[in-house]
């Protein structure tokens, strides 16, 4: 079978995604968009000319490299998502990918309240809840629509609910891994590529391909010493009365790094130090990632969860007040430390630099070194890397450096009238265009269901209806899940509607004379019952008594209306961020701090990011270049969460690869790596930006049979009630066609046949060659029956552990291994002679 591969290129000269085709389905992984050389509009002409063959987009990582291009691709394209293409990723890359895709539109201003935007907030967001969210190790099924198509997503342990692709269609098996780590780390497990033993997972073996690449590799110092690091250097830094700020890509390493200081600040709670040092966060998204986390534990590490659960039963994420989410404009209240931690995206890096690192009382701690598309995070980069330090050593910098200002103005008058009635437009034609690509994919649907359901109408039998009923069942399926919201809310709120396409097909009922009087009747058919994958859904208001309900209403509309009221005058002060009080719930006790915001039992809403709404206080931004002169310190420790070159050499061979396919450029990849692979034998195949490269798996299949005079000699051995085995050895010979076959039209269509003869015709081919094998089924039941019978007392301990007097114990690892433990005696040799008598020896 053949398929196909492409290495995206939109002209920023790297890859930006990867096409998988194979001949029913095309597949698009990681569509990226993070380029300070490519505008908005040249990154949409470009995939204008792909997206049309697209069926499915699988995400593998949930930060922009992986998926910074898919929100603009939803938005310009939609009528190919409605009516066609499907999108699959884990729920946290669905959380904190549509985080740091906000961050990087805002700061591109493609986003938010600009002249120059070109979607809105709510187009992120729908763009989003169009994926698919599905689980490790959680097999999607299509073959029945693609020929074989299936697909099952294995932890990366690179960034939570990070992904490696295990897709596979008919005899093809595809390993899309390009970035992946074998260890854990603060808050994530390894790699699901290998086992808790350290084996590669037999799923994942012998792939016809590996999907990867050799540009970035991590530390060969174990994580924890890294984190342990990275404490002494908040210890040294804070003890010396410096602020600390950090660079981070939120859908990198923020909460790996949040994780860690709120551990930091657990440790020294006792000796209370540093317990006033606030942590703020500045991004354009807020705090989101926060309340995302709050919720994503059980996609986290197990050992952090149950250090985390010994501490008064907290979460990792809840820092009691101590974060605050602030814009750039706000750090001059803010005097003395901090720790400080900056979306690494343009703009915002180059403000906070401007107004914090300009005194000797701060640090710079960069967990990255790679190239970034942050003009001033690159100069930081190589002013470390000329410094030649090691990682944690603190160096001093003073030069002049050159950021981005932005200038902000209100737009007034006919601006502002020309803006407004540019969005309004843009607002009625987007959901028109969308109500009616809707309506369109559901007529389809149900016009297919119609022709398929009407042929009993023609003439025929019930049948034709039936059929029709049972065809259609699945598309009805996805109208009720995809577009008619309406009907789970009128559910929910005690409502009878039900979908149209299920109300109004007509179905032909004919009852036969000589029936039963039970099927005399028309049949009922039960309402659907709404259920997602934690069962079925219900309406909890229900429960509620009216009384009760229309107080707590009352309490919130009061409470809605003070924070309204003391709001008004901050907000037009501080326009960077406003609360929206209305977004409240109304289950809690509610009161308002000095700062105007809404504290619900210690908890601080900082995740509401309407100020990027079109319509708040539009403006037009500019940006100019100007000079300052840094003075700070600077440092860095790598914290990523990456496999290193000496793994990559040892687990990635023992999967046993048909092919090994790198992605990126030529020169960026590790040429020693390379050589590792071609010694082992393995076909190395460099990807050229989008140029399609194609793969044909050859399988050939053999006719052999056994000569009649070797089969008299095989000694036949029972490991099974209904397998038994038999070593040999022979000389393969190919046959010779039949001289009665003259035809030449049947010989040029006979499969080639070879038989198996003894070698030297005598019994030496029988001969084994090097060490026995044992092969057979342990039945640990039938070891404890025989045990009982020679009177030793044999009990079962666990899953797969039979202990025997106390003294033996017999374990059996997997299908494949059975281990003996137990010092050497006459009833070690008794229960090892038991096992062996179960396996037949070749």
């Amino acid at each position: 079978m053949a398929y196909t591969l492409t290495a995206c290129d939109d002209g920023s000269g790297k890859t930006v995604g990867t096409i998988v085709r194979f001949d029913s389905v095309t597949l698009l992984i990681d569509p990226a968009w993070n380029s300070s050389t490519l505008s908005y509009s040249q990154c949409v002409k470009y995939w204008s000319n792909i997206i049309s063959e697209v069926d499915i987009i699988l995400l593998s990582q949930p930060n922009v490299d992986f998926l910074g291009a898919y929100s603009l691709l939803y938005y310009n394209f939609l009528s190919h998502f409605i009516s066609r293409i499907e999108v699959y990723s884990t729920l946290p890359i669905a959380n904190i990918g549509r985080v740091s895709t906000i961050d990087l539109y805002a700061s591109k201003g493609i986003l938010g309240p600009y002249e120059t935007s070109q979607l809105e907030l709510e187009d992120i967001e729908k763009s989003f809840d169009h994926i698919t969210s599905i689980k490790y190790s959680q097999l999607v099924d299509l073959r029945a629509r693609y020929d074989g198509l299936s697909f099952v997503a294995y932890s990366s342990g690179v960034n939570p609910g990070g992904t490696i692709w295990n897709i596979t269609s008919n005899s093809e098996k595809i390993l899309y891994t390009p970035q992946w780590n074998h260890t854990k780390d603060t808050i994530l497990p390894g790699s699901g590529l290998i086992d808790t033993n350290g084996k590669p997972l037999s799923t994942v073996m012998k792939p016809s391909a590996i999907i990867t690449n050799f540009e970035k590799f991590g530390s060969i110092t174990p994580y924890r010493k890294r984190s342990h690091q990275f404490r002494d250097f908040l210890k040294e830094r804070l003890k010396s009365h410096h602020s600390i700020m950090i660079p981070v890509d939120l859908g990198g390493k923020l909460l790996d790094l949040l994780v860690q200081i709120n551990d930091f600040f657990y440790e020294n709670s006792m000796e209370k130090r540093f317990h006033n040092i606030p942590i703020f966060i500045i991004a354009y998204s807020r705090g989101r990632i926060l309340t995302y986390a709050r919720s994503m534990l059980e996609w986290l590490s197990a050992s952090i969860l149950q250090t985390w659960s010994r501490r008064d039963n907290l979460s990792p994420f809840d820092f009691k007040n101590k974060v605050e989410v602030i814009s750039p404009d706000q750090l001059s209240k803010h005097k003395g430390q901090k720790i400080c931690f900056v979306s690494d995206v343009d703009i915002l890096i180059d403000e906070v630099i401007s107004k914090i690192c300009t005194d000797d009382k701060m640090t710079i701690l960069l967990t990255n070194t790679g190239p970034s598309e942050e003009p001033v995070l690159n100069s930081l980069n190589k002013y470390w890397l000329k410094s030649n330090s090691n990682d944690g050593r603190i160096v001093h910098c003073n030069y002049n450096m050159t950021v981005k200002k932005v200038n902000k103005r209100s737009l007034k008058g006919k601006d502002l009238e020309s803006y407004t009635e540019k969005i309004q437009t843009r607002r009625e034609q987007r959901k028109s265009l969308e109500l009616q690509l809707r309506k369109e994919a559901k007529m389809n649907n149900k016009s297919l269901n119609l022709v398929v359901g009407s042929a009993s109408k023609e003439g025929s039998s019930s049948l034709g209806a039936t059929e029709g009923r049972i065809r259609g069942e699945e598309e009805e399926e996805d109208d009720d899940e995809d577009d008619d919201e309406d009907n789970l809310i009128n559910m929910l709120g005690g409502g009878t509607k039900l979908s149209a396409t299920k109300k109004d097909i007509p179905i032909d009922i004919i009852v036969q004379s000589d029936a039963a009087s039970k099927h005399s009747m028309f049949p009922f058919t039960n309402s659907r019952i709404k259920k997602d994958d934690y069962g079925t859904i219900s309406n909890f208001d229900m429960l509620i008594p009216k009384e009760e309900s229309n107080t707590e209403q009352t309490l919130s509309e009061q409470n809605i209306k003070r924070a309204t009221a003391s709001k008004n005058s901050n907000d037009e002060e501080d326009g960077y961020y406003v609360e929206d009080p209305s977004n409240t719930s109304n289950s809690k006790k509610r009161k308002l701090n000095r700062k105007n915001e809404v504290i619900e039992e210690g908890f601080i809403n900082i995740d509401n990011i309407d100020y990027l709404k079109s319509n708040y206080n539009p403006q037009k931004i500019s940006t100019k270049s100007t000079n300052i002169q840094l003075k700070c310190f600077l440092t860095f420790i790598n914290l990523n969460s990456l496999v290193d070159k000496r793994s990559t050499t040892i687990i990635l061979p023992n999967l046993k690869p048909r092919n090994l396919i790198l992605l990126g450029s030529d020169k960026s990849q590790d040429q020693n790596i390379k050589d590792v692979f071609l010694k082992r034998k393995i076909p190395i195949a460099e990807m050229k930006p989008n140029k399609p490269l194609e793969f044909n798996t050859t399988v050939k299949m053999l006719d052999i049979s056994i000569d009649p005079e070797l089969e008299s000699l095989l000694n036949w051995q029972k490991i099974s009630d209904d397998n038994t085995i038999a070593h040999l050895l022979g000389r393969l010979v190919k046959e010779v066609p039949s001289p009665n076959t003259d035809d030449k039209k049947d010989r040029l269509y006979e499969r080639t046949k070879y038989v198996l003869k003894p070698l030297n015709d005598n019994r030496s081919s029988l001969l084994q060659a090097g060490s026995s094998l044992a092969i057979g089924d342990i039945r640990l039941t039938e070891i404890k029956r025989k045990l009982a019978l020679a009177k030793h007392k044999a009990e079962f301990r666990g899953e797969g552990i039979l202990v025997v007097d106390g003294r033996v114990v017999v374990r059996k690892v997997n299908d494949g291994e059975t281990v003996v433990d137990g010092t050497p005696s006459a009833l070690y040799d008794l229960v090892k002679q038991l096992v062996t008598d179960m396996l037949a020896t070749i």
